[in-house]
């Protein structure tokens, strides 16, 4: 027989083969894709040996961004022991359009990464593993979008100026007045510092841009925040967008924060020289130690800022400004912006919970 016939006889019989399996698969009622070459399809035949009786898990984002998202699956037998080298899927449908994501469980657990368009509102995601759908969910899409109620170290990144400055991260940190926890951030004693806590998947900033070309964007950045200090010689702490994770000043250029301070509380700013300006603040200073205040941030270019800090639905301090300073309104739309958790001075020092980044359309 000639190699062509052998290779026309494997086919036939590889067909054949594949044919068998799909049937089989069909019968027992176990998920596969038309895309399946015939090793995928053994492989999803491992599930007809009745292994997979335990169940699985996932874990995904509240909303999707646009760019890779992370989903992770778990699945595991009727002893809740992890099922090794079985295939388990994500099918993503937009506009009526879907994409299959398959991957091969290892210890149990796959994340696979999906990928979302630009310009996409609304995505269906499906989890499929063995004969069992795990999840059907429609999610809203945005360019960026961030919410964490209780925030850990582990998922934060410290930016601060100098890199000799001691920054304290303590996870859970509980306040008896209000029954909350928070992370507590903490500043070492010393003059000229400041520390940022950025989420880490955050660090490659937002692009907010100064026309609707350029990818034109608000931003509403929210935190609940127990403002403290550990030293009366100054201290800060709040929110914050900057426009550089390469410090070269502990008053970078361009900074738009709200915060608590000695006295006063509200928004400050900086533009070209690395001073803070705090001609839009108040007097009075916030309860220190066992108050959760919420912290509201509001930017877009064209609009303008707007600054919020409430106690249990009450305004203790509020400012709206559609004509920010031009400096620093320049670098917020022309500079990626970093949206950080702050403390400086000699004694900064809070307890954060509730972070909300998202977009803000301007109303």
């Amino acid at each position: 027989m000639s190699i062509a016939n052998n290779v026309i006889t494997t086919n036939a019989n590889l067909t054949t083969a594949r044919t068998e399996i799909r049937n089989k698969l069909t019968q027992y009622g176990i998920y596969f894709w038309n895309d399946d070459d015939i090793f995928t399809l053994v492989r999803r035949a491992q599930y007809l040996t009745g292994a997979y009786k335990g169940g699985g898990g996932y874990s995904y984002p509240d909303v999707l961004n646009y760019g890779e998202n992370e989903v992770e699956i778990s699945i595991y037998d009727g002893n809740y022991d992890a099922l090794i080298g079985y295939p388990v899927d994500v099918v993503i449908t937009i506009n009526g359009v879907s994409t299959h994501y398959m991957a091969l469980s290892i210890d149990g657990y796959k994340k696979i990464m999906i990928n979302i368009p630009t310009g996409t509102n609304q995505a269906l995601m499906e989890i499929y593993a063995g004969d069992k759908q795990l999840m059907s969910k429609t999610f809203n899409v945005y360019v960026f979008y961030y919410s964490q109620e209780d925030p850990f170290s582990d998922i934060m990144t410290v930016w601060k100026y100098p890199g000799t400055t001691s920054i304290t991260l303590r996870d859970y940190v509980w306040d008896s007045s209000y029954n909350e926890r928070g992370m507590q951030i903490s500043k070492g004693y010393g003059s000229a510092e400041a520390g940022y806590v950025i989420p880490t998947e955050m660090t490659d900033g937002i692009y907010l841009g100064a026309s609707y070309e350029s990818g034109y964007q608000g931003i509403h950045f929210h935190a609940q925040i127990v403002p403290q200090q550990s030293s009366s010689s100054g201290w800060a702490s709040g929110i914050a967008l900057l426009t550089s994770k390469s410090l070269s000043h502990y008053r970078d250029n361009a900074i738009l924060e709200l915060g608590a301070y000695p006295g006063k509380k509200g928004i400050k700013y900086s533009g070209t020289d690395h001073t803070i300006y705090d001609q839009y603040c108040s007097s009075g200073q916030l309860t220190l130690d066992s108050v959760w205040y919420d912290f509201e941030l509001y930017y877009r270019s064209g609009v303008g800022w707007k600054g919020i800090i409430s106690n249990n639905g009450t305004v203790v301090y509020s400012n709206t400004n559609t004509s920010p300073p031009a400096s620093v309104n320049r670098y917020l739309q022309t500079n990626r912006v970093y949206p950080v958790l702050m403390v400086y001075d000699y004694g900064g020092k809070g307890i954060f919970r509730d972070i909300l980044i998202e977009p803000w359309d301007g109303s």
